[in-house]
């Protein structure tokens, strides 16, 4: 098959082909020349789980994230308010709390994080991260790690920008 399409519209899809052919899958590209920017691709990505304080992720906390959505992080991961922590299975974005600790009652809940089955969490690479990012997120990358955030960290100012967004349209 052959396609004219701008390379911004392609973003991610070489990750994705391969994990749809089970890595048999050829891809090849082309430069035809420039021409006028292209519309962006329609998409339908589901939103996302933010961080809503910062701190240590735990494995308590983890295992609340994993039942809404699917995890970007690992227990201990230092984490910021605005941060992106995974991908929610609605539609909306959800600030979490991924830095909760159990309350102990006695002595034998002191260990009972240690048990605690999580799912391995998803890693994005550079391409991924940047085909995954909306218009309010920006990708954030360091030598040590790269991290998904919301352009306005705090949470209320995120809000009151979406709001004046949407009374001018």
């Amino acid at each position: 098959m052959m396609y004219r399409i701008s390379s911004r519209n392609l973003l991610g899809f070489r990750g994705d082909m391969l994990t749809a052919t089970k890595g048999v899958g050829v891809f090849a590209s082309r430069v035809l020349g420039y021409f006028p920017q292209e519309q962006l691709a329609l998409r339908t990505r589901s939103g996302v789980l933010v961080a809503m304080q910062k701190g240590a992720a735990t494995a308590y906390a983890l295992e609340a994230l994993q039942q809404r959505g699917v995890p970007f992080i690992r227990p201990g991961v230092q984490v910021y308010a605005g941060m992106v922590v995974g991908l929610n299975k609605r539609r909306d974005d959800l600030e979490m709390n991924v830095c909760k600790v159990k309350g102990l009652s006695n002595v034998h809940n002191a260990t009972s994080d240690i048990e605690v089955p999580l799912d391995a969490p998803t890693i994005l690479s550079l391409e991924q991260a940047l085909d995954f990012i909306e218009d309010d997120e920006l990708v954030e990358v360091t030598p040590q790690s790269l991290r998904l955030r919301k352009k306005i960290l705090d949470h209320t100012s995120r809000v009151r920008a979406a709001r004046t967004t949407q009374s001018s349209l």
